[in-house]
C-alpha cells in the first residue's frame, strides 16, 4: 500500500486528540463493525466470522510491521496475539499461508463454544482509525484463505495490555483477578527512561464506558483523594481469573516519543499499579508511551523569531512509499490554522528520494499545496532495501509566520500552533495517518522559542486564475508557468 497521510495536526501540548471513539474496535458487545457503527444485524453468532477490508502489513518494508488482535470472550477469558512468542498460525494476525498475504478478507475462528464479545485490531503499520469499509460479520467470507485461529491467552504476567500507550487510542488493561484484593486501587505513573524519574498522577487516564454492564468500566473506578488513582468497586463475585479495564489517555498525559527524529526507542513508559488497601504493591505493568507507529509524520521542528521579531513555526512533513511500485506525481496539501499566515511561507526545502529539485506552491485561502516537479518519484521500499537509504522517502520543510494577533498564544512555554490537516498524494491516491511530532525536553516539556531564525519569505506572490476549477490562487511569481502545466487536481 502507498503509505502517506492525512494527519490531524494537534499542536496544543498535551491534548492530541483527533477523534472521539476508537474505531479500531471491530466487535462491540458481539456486534461487528460496519460503516463505523455496530448494528444488531452484524451480531457474531458463532465461533467463526470474517474481517473484511484489512490489509496485511508489508514486513519487507518494516520488520516491526504487524497487525495484532485482542479478543475478549463471553466467559471472562481473552486472546492477545501480541503476547504470542512465535508468530505462526497461533501467533499475531498474519496469514497462515503466505499466498494469502494480499487477501483483504480474513476468515477468523475462536475456540468452540466461545464468541468474540469485543475485538480490537492494532494495525501497527498504520495505527490509525480504520476506514468505513472495514467490516466484521458472522460466518466465513467464502474466500479460500486458511482461517486465522485464536485460542485463549494465559500468562504469568499480572498486568498486560492490548497495545502500548497512544494518545487518542483506547488501551485495555488485563489484570489478574487474584491481585485485586479488598480495598485495592489502580494507580498510574510515568517513568522517564533516561533519568528513571517517576511522576504519579491519577489524571493520566480516564475510565471508558465501552464495557458498561459487561466488564469493568468507568463506574467501577472511584477517584482517590489527592488524584493518585482510582479505587475498585462493585467487582464481580467471585473475582474472575482476569479483570478487563478499558482506559483513554487524558490531556494530562503528554505524547512522549523519541527526541531523535525517526528513532524507534521510546523515552517514557506508563506504569500501571494495583495496590492493596494498605498501600502494598500487588501487581505492576508497563507500556511504552509513543505518538504512533507510523513512519510518516509532520513535525514542529521549532518556534523562532526573525530579526524583525516576527514569530515563525518551522515545519517538516515526511512521507514514505511502502507499496510494491515506485510513486510519482507527488503533492502535499496542508490546511493551515487561521493563526498562521500562508503568504509568509519561506525557507522551503523539497526532497523526493534523492531529488532536491524545488517544486511549486499554491495558496488558496488557508490551504497550501506543494506540487513536486513532474520528474519526482520515490522508490518502493521493496526496491529500496537499504534501511538507511532515503530513496523511498520524501519531505518538505518550510517556515510560516504566526499572525501578530496570535503571537501571545505561542510565546509561552507549552503552546504551539493549533490543529491543521495535511494530505499527501501519490498521483490520485490519498492515505491516512495520524502523527505529529514536536520537540520536548527529557521532562516532557515543550522547548523554548529559539531566539533567531531566517524564515522571512523571499517570494513575490501573484494571483492566478485556474479556469478548469473556477478558483483563484496565489503562487510565487516564478512558478506561474509550472502551475498551469501541473495543477491537475483541485
Amino acid at each position: 500500500m502507498k503509505k502517506i497521510f492525512l494527519a490531524c495536526l494537534l499542536y496544543s501540548a498535551g491534548s492530541p486528540f483527533c477523534h472521539g471513539q476508537d474505531l479500531q474496535w471491530l466487535v462491540k458487545n458481539f456486534n461487528g463493525k460496519e460503516n463505523n457503527t455496530y448494528p444488531n444485524a452484524n451480531a457474531i453468532t458463532t465461533n467463526e466470522f470474517t474481517l473484511e477490508a484489512i490489509k496485511h502489513p508489508n514486513c519487507q518494508c518494516n520488520s516491526k510491521a504487524r497487525n495484532d488482535i485482542f479478543v475478549i470472550y463471553d466467559n471472562w477469558s481473552h486472546y492477545n496475539s501480541r503476547l504470542d512468542l512465535v508468530p505462526t498460525i497461533s501467533g499475531f494476525f498474519y496469514p497462515p499461508n503466505p499466498a494469502d498475504l494480499n487477501h483483504t478478507k480474513h476468515n477468523m475462528r475462536v475456540p468452540v463454544g466461545r464468541k468474540p464479545m469485543y475485538l480490537y485490531l492494532s494495525n501497527i503499520y498504520e495505527d490509525d482509525d480504520l476506514p468505513p469499509p472495514v467490516l466484521a460479520k458472522s460466518g466465513f467470507s467464502g474466500s479460500n484463505s486458511i482461517p486465522y485461529i485464536m485460542g485463549t491467552t494465559n500468562t504469568p504476567i499480572p498486568i498486560t495490555a492490548n497495545h502500548d500507550v497512544i494518545q487518542g487510542a483506547d488501551i485495555t488493561l488485563v489484570i489478574k483477578g487474584a491481585t485485586i484484593t479488598e480495598g485495592a486501587t489502580l494507580q498510574f505513573k510515568v517513568k522517564a527512561l533516561a533519568t528513571a524519574s517517576v511522576t504519579p498522577s491519577g489524571s493520566y487516564f480516564s475510565g471508558s464506558t465501552i464495557f458498561d454492564g459487561k466488564f469493568i468500566s468507568a463506574g467501577n473506578l472511584i477517584p482517590l483523594s489527592g488524584g493518585v488513582g482510582y479505587k475498585f468497586t462493585d467487582l464481580p463475585i467471585p473475582t474472575p481469573d482476569y479483570i478487563y479495564i478499558n482506559l483513554k489517555p487524558t490531556s494530562s498525559l503528554l505524547p512522549y516519543y523519541p527526541n531523535v527524529q525517526n528513532s524507534s526507542t521510546p523515552t517514557h513508559k506508563a506504569i500501571f499499579e494495583v495496590r492493596a488497601g494498605n498501600g502494598n504493591l500487588n501487581a505492576e505493568g508497563a507500556e511504552d508511551i509513543i505518538h504512533s507507529h507510523d513512519p510518516n509524520f509532520m513535525q514542529l521542528a521549532a518556534l523562532c523569531r526573525d530579526n524583525f521579531e516576527d514569530l515563525y513555526a518551522s515545519l517538516h512533513i515526511e512521507f514514505e512509499n511502502t507499496s510494491a511500485t515506485p510513486a510519482n506525481n507527488l503533492k502535499i496539501r496542508i490546511l493551515l490554522p487561521s493563526d498562521l499566515d500562508p503568504t509568509t511561507i519561506g525557507l522551503v526545502k523539497w526532497k523526493a528520494g534523492t531529488n532536491t529539485t524545488p517544486g511549486t506552491m499554491i495558496i488558496n485561502k488557508q490551504e497550501v499545496i506543494f506540487v513536486f516537479p513532474e520528474n519526482s518519484s520515490v522508490l518502493s521500499c521493496d526496491l529500496d532495501k537499504d534501511p538507511l537509504s532515503e530513496n523511498a522517502k520524501g519531505s518538505v520543510d518550510f517556515c510560516v509566520q504566526i499572525r501578530d494577533n496570535a503571537k501571545d498564544k505561542f510565546g509561552k512555554r507549552g503552546l504551539s500552533p493549533k490543529p491543521a490537516s495535511t494530505r499527501v498524494y501519490f498521483g490520485k491516491d490519498e492515505y491516512v495517518v495520524d502523527k505529529l511530532m514536536q520537540p520536548f525536553t527529557t521532562k516532557g516539556i515543550p522547548i523554548d522559542i529559539a531566539n533567531v531564525c531566517d524564515c522571512s519569505s523571499p517570494y513575490k506572490w501573484v494571483k492566478v486564475k485556474i479556469p478548469e476549477y473556477k478558483i483563484k490562487v496565489y503562487v510565487p511569481e516564478q512558478d506561474v508557468k509550472m502551475l498551469l502545466k501541473v495543477y491537475k487536481q483541485p
